[in-house]
C-alpha cells in the first residue's frame, strides 16, 4: 500500500485540523467534470494518541473516508486512510494515496487557497537504492544507531527484494524475487543505476522482526502490512496501521537516509566505491556464470558415457 505525506500551512492545531475534516465539505462538487457522492468520515479515536520515537512523542490521530466519484456513468469508489500528527508544531498528513493525494487533502480540508497544503516525502534517489544493494550484497548490512534511547537500536538490511527502472534505451525492467542480485534484468539496472526508480527491502529494526518497504524516486512509500512481524502484530487493524506508518516514516526511513549520509561522510559511498561496487558485482557474476558453464559440461559428459 503507498503512502505519501503532506504538510498543512494553514493550522498548526491537531484538534483544528480534525474538526476540519469532519465538517461539510462545501468544496466537494464544485468541479463540474467529477461528482463526488456519498461521502462518509470518520475519527477512529476519540481521543489523541500518543507515538513514541527516538525519545519524543508525539500526538496522532486517525480519520477515514470513502466516497463515489461520479464521471457520466462511470461510478468509482475511493476510500482512504489519512493519520494526522502534530510535530514540531507543524500538522502532518501521511494518506494511502499518491498521485490525487493533494487534491483529496485539500476537497476534504475545504481548502481554497494556493500552497495550503505542500508536499512533505521523504528524498529518495537512485544514490540510496543502489547502495543498500551494495550493503546487502558486503554483507556490511547491520548497523547500530546510537539514539537517546538505550540499549542502542539495530537496523538490518535483510535483503533487497525487487528492483524496478528504465535503461537508457528506455525499456522497463524489473527484478523480483529473494535471488535478486542473481538476475540478469538486476545487473542491467545496476550498470546504469542513476536510472533506477524504485527498490523494495526487507528490514529489521530493533523490535519488529521483519518491515518490507518499497521506496521510489518521487519519495512514495510503500508498506507490506501483511508480511510484518513485530511488537505491533496484536494491535487491531487500524491501530497497527497507524503505528507501522509512523515508525517508518520517523524511524525507519531517517535512520536509514542518515546511514546512507554517514557513508558519504566518512567517503565510503563515493564514486570511487560505487565504481569498485561494480567491479565487484562483475566479477561476482563472472564467477557464477563459469561456475554454471562448468556444470553443463560435466553433465553434458555423463550422458555421453
Amino acid at each position: 500500500m503507498a503512502w505519501t505525506r503532506w504538510i498543512d500551512n494553514e493550522t498548526d492545531s491537531l484538534n483544528q485540523s480534525i474538526q476540519k475534516f469532519l465538517s461539510d465539505n462545501e468544496e466537494l462538487n464544485k468541479n463540474s467534470t467529477v461528482r463526488y457522492e456519498n461521502l462518509k468520515k470518520t475519527k477512529v479515536y476519540s481521543s489523541d494518541q500518543l507515538f513514541s520515537f527516538n525519545g519524543q512523542s508525539i500526538n496522532y490521530n486517525v480519520v477515514t473516508f470513502s466516497l463515489n466519484s461520479v464521471v457520466g456513468d462511470n461510478i468509482t469508489q475511493v476510500k482512504g486512510t489519512i493519520i494526522i500528527y502534530s510535530i514540531a508544531e507543524r500538522i502532518h498528513y501521511i494518506i494511502n494515496r499518491n498521485s490525487d493525494a493533494k487534491k483529496f487533502l485539500r476537497l476534504l480540508l475545504n481548502y481554497k487557497v494556493n500552497n495550503a497544503i505542500l508536499e512533505h516525502n521523504p528524498n529518495f534517489n537512485n544514490d540510496i537504492f543502489l547502495w543498500c544493494v551494495k550493503r546487502v550484497f558486503e554483507r556490511k548490512n547491520i548497523f547500530t544507531l546510537n539514539t537517546s534511547t538505550k540499549p542502542d537500536k539495530k537496523l538490518v538490511i535483510n535483503s533487497i527484494l525487487g528492483m524496478k527502472g528504465q535503461t537508457s534505451d528506455l525499456n522497463k525492467l524489473t527484478a523480483t524475487g529473494s535471488s535478486v542480485l542473481n538476475l540478469v534484468s538486476t545487473l542491467a539496472l545496476l550498470l546504469e543505476s542513476h536510472l533506477i526508480e524504485q527498490t523494495k527491502i526487507r528490514l529489521e529494526y530493533t523490535n519488529h522482526n521483519n518491515l518490507e518497504i518499497g521506496l521510489n524516486n518521487k519519495g512514495v512509500i510503500d508498506i507490506d502490512f501483511r508480511s510484518y512481524i513485530g511488537q505491533h502484530n496484536d494491535n487491531n487493524e487500524v491501530e497497527k496501521t497507524a503505528k507501522i506508518v509512523l515508525l517508518a516514516y520517523l524511524e525507519v526511513i531517517p535512520a536509514l537516509i542518515d546511514q546512507l549520509e554517514k557513508d558519504q561522510r566518512l567517503n565510503k559511498w563515493n564514486h570511487l566505491e560505487k565504481s569498485t561496487f561494480l567491479t565487484n558485482i562483475e566479477k561476482e557474476i563472472g564467477e557464477r556464470i563459469n561456475k554454471m558453464k562448468k556444470t553443463f559440461l560435466e553433465e553434458q559428459g555423463k550422458l555421453n558415457i
